[in-house]
């Protein structure tokens, strides 16, 4: 009787053994929703790309706060237009499915992505691992680390090019205005918005990143040189040479205009400065994580009088 207890114990302990779920996988129905989402990343493909995840997913891209799908999507659809390629190499690619100890499920990904920017050709290679919860077959927790450092150098790098190709357009305008009584020439605008996702929009400007800031620069440095009043320098009897004025601008969350602080040689150059900006017109306001922040810049303008 022993023996047939110990023997139909065993059987029990092995059937229980067979009927846990397995903990391991190298192919899995997770892996190739995966999979799937990848390959609608790299076809811009973004409302299969939205379908991977649960309604309510999150995810965290180098970082212990998450964004939500669609700003996860604003974000890519920002980033992948400066490519002119981009992609997943498919060799050495490695995916992996675990079940934890909290009967989680969880796709592991290690893979090269690699993209080749349309602006001057460089191509940078990344290695990327990412995680992704499932419930239900869907992504709630999404984790995604990489080392940014040579994507984002390569990008300020971009944008310090945008405006220097800028700067380059305005001389032949600033050489004109020299010869005239006063001139007003807007030097480089340094832009603070490092913690924005999207910059500051002049009105009926549009397109990337850069692109919008360099035409919203292009219409500020506009409409400062064009409101300027130039005739202060005889009303003010003001002699000749180059009068140096900073201020430093900020554009609030609705979009308002508002000069923060000035530093101009009079008082009549810095009242001049306070009245342009505050005349400049409502902007779109940066944003973060989809909400509108405050976004101040540095504005230098030398005044010239002859």
């Amino acid at each position: 009787m022993k023996k047939l207890f110990l023997i139909c114990l065993t059987l029990a302990l092995f059937m229980a053994c067979q009927n846990q779920p397995q903990r391991y996988s190298s192919s899995s129905a997770e892996i190739d929703a995966l999979k799937s989402a990848i390959s609608a990343l790299e076809s811009q493909d973004w409302d299969t790309f939205k379908t991977f995840y649960t309604s309510d997913g999150e995810i965290y891209v180098n970082s212990k706060d998450s964004i939500t799908v669609d700003q996860r999507i604003t974000d890519l659809q920002k980033i992948t237009s400066a490519f002119s390629s981009y992609g997943f190499a498919k060799k050495g690619q490695f995916v992996e499915m675990i079940i934890d100890d909290d009967n989680e499920t969880w796709v592991n990904f290690w893979g090269q992505w690699s993209c080749t920017f349309k602006h001057n050709g460089k191509q940078l290679s990344i290695p990327l691992h990412i995680t992704v919860q499932f419930i239900d077959g869907k992504a709630s927790e999404e984790h995604i680390y990489y080392d940014g450092t040579s994507l984002s150098n390569e990008f300020n790098a971009m944008a310090s090019a945008t405006d220097k190709d800028a700067d380059e357009g305005n001389s032949e305008v600033e050489k004109a205005e020299i010869t005239e009584t006063a001139a007003v020439t807007v030097n480089e605008v340094i832009i603070i918005e490092t913690l924005a996702d999207t910059p500051v929009i002049y009105p009926g400007c549009s397109g990337t990143f850069p692109e919008i800031r360099a035409c919203s620069r292009q219409n500020f440095v506009n409409f400062i040189t064009e409101n300027f009043n130039s005739d202060i320098a005889s009303d003010r009897d003001l002699s000749e040479g180059k009068y140096k004025i900073r201020a430093v601008v900020k554009i609030d969350k609705t979009g308002k205009s508002s000069v923060l602080k000035v530093d101009a040689p009079n008082t009549t150059l810095e009242k001049e400065v306070v009245r342009i900006i505050n005349k400049l017109p409502n902007m779109t306001a940066a944003t973060k994580n989809g909400e509108p922040v405050d976004v101040s810049f540095v504005l230098p303008v030398d005044f010239v009088v002859e």
